[in-house]
């Protein structure tokens, strides 16, 4: 009796079971495969409906580090699977040719869209959510800022006046108390005080010795928050949220209204000045002046006619500088958090270093390797 006809005689419930015993057989040979294949590598496998969201979740205490050992494995570009349900499927690139075509060479080919624009609401029509004519105004107008010799000069007297007049107080008070206190909070109104002031000429002092609380600072956190649950949750999730507001959209409509009660009483303040002052003095080559400057000069030139209006011009400012404000905000704190980080690690190995003397090799007359410590004043 040849197969197919064994099979043929057999009924139906007997080849259904069969059939299920060699999948299931050839289901484990393949993870079994994949499983020792994968022993070594942080490249997160792929599971059906979850995607990769168990091996974020998994490492989520080291999501830095796991993001750079996977960039690393895949070649500088990754592409990322969220869950069927959250629609959170990117691409995570890493390579300086793919950053350069994308961001300068060939640019316009690569709008945002409406669905960023979408989640990153609060930011307005700042630089993060523009396209096209807008995104190269907000270029032109920023990087003539950037590159004045004014405002580079005004910048390093900002940080320094704000360091000697809040940092070093506030961080002798604490050492003097000898109390702990968070570095990153401190760090975050240093961060906040020096932008404002840089940006909006204002200057809300919430790195003083009373450690106010400022509800503009605190926005910004709460906004990341739920623009990062945007990411995450399906659109019909947050809409949700936002229709009923509850949770963290209820927290952004908040963060919302705080940001524009700290920008807009700036920004009108200033406008008002240069509109009724008709000096010349160099102070309006600096700050919020300089950038008010270059953004009339900029937009003299554009197609679009509605973009001087009043109104227009206040609210592309305030887009404008809350976005710079985002930008260098966190990015700012946390580089100063590394340094600060790794002054303490070099501090504690030189200490160990001192107490413990150092041991050097060194060859004798007849070529034998051998020790010999050096003395503490010697080092």
């Amino acid at each position: 009796m040849d197969i197919q006809s064994y099979l043929q005689s057999l009924p139906t419930p007997s080849i259904l079971i069969i059939s299920f015993v060699l999948c299931s057989w050839f289901y484990y040979q393949y993870s079994w495969y994949n499983r020792n294949a994968k022993k070594n590598s942080s490249i997160p496998t792929n599971w059906p409906l979850l995607g990769m969201l168990p091996a974020i979740i998994q490492n989520a205490h080291r999501i830095h580090d796991y993001g750079t050992q996977v960039l690393i494995e895949s070649g500088g570009t990754f592409e990322f699977k969220g869950p069927w349900f959250t629609n959170v499927d990117f691409v995570v690139t890493c390579d300086p040719a793919n950053i350069h075509y994308i961001f300068s060479k060939n640019f316009p080919n690569y709008p945002k869209g409406p669905e960023f624009r979408k989640m990153f609401d609060v930011l307005g029509d700042g630089i993060f959510n523009a396209d096209y004519e807008l995104w190269e105004i907000h270029r032109k107008v920023t990087l003539s800022i950037f590159h004045q010799p004014d405002y580079q000069k005004v910048f390093q007297e900002t940080v320094l006046e704000k360091v000697a007049n809040g940092l070093l107080p506030v961080l002798e008070s604490f050492w003097s108390q000898g109390a702990e206190f968070d570095l990153q909070d401190i760090l975050q109104r240093f961060t906040f005080d020096c932008f404002s002031r840089l940006l909006l000429d204002y200057d809300p002092e919430s790195l003083s010795l009373e450690l106010p609380h400022i509800r503009a600072q605190y926005a910004f956190l709460d906004a990341e928050k739920a623009i990062f649950q945007r990411h995450i949750l399906p659109e019909s999730c947050w809409k949700l949220q936002k229709w009923l507001d509850f949770g963290k959209e209820k927290k952004l409509r908040e963060a919302w209204d705080d940001l524009d009660q700290f920008i807009y009483p700036c920004l009108e303040k200033k406008l008002t000045l240069l509109t009724s002052s008709t000096s010349t003095s160099k102070q309006f080559e600096n700050g919020l002046n300089a950038f008010i400057q270059a953004y009339k000069s900029t937009c003299s030139s554009s197609s679009s006619k509605n973009i001087n209006r009043p109104e227009v011009t206040k609210l592309f400012l305030r887009d404008a500088f809350l976005s710079l404000m985002v930008a260098g905000r966190d990015t700012v704190r946390c580089i100063t958090e590394k340094i600060v980080m790794h002054l303490y690690i070099v501090s504690l190995c030189s200490s160990s270093l001192l107490s413990k003397g150092t041991t050097t090799a060194t060859l004798d007359r007849d070529g034998e390797l051998g020790k010999k410590k050096l003395p503490r004043n010697k080092m």
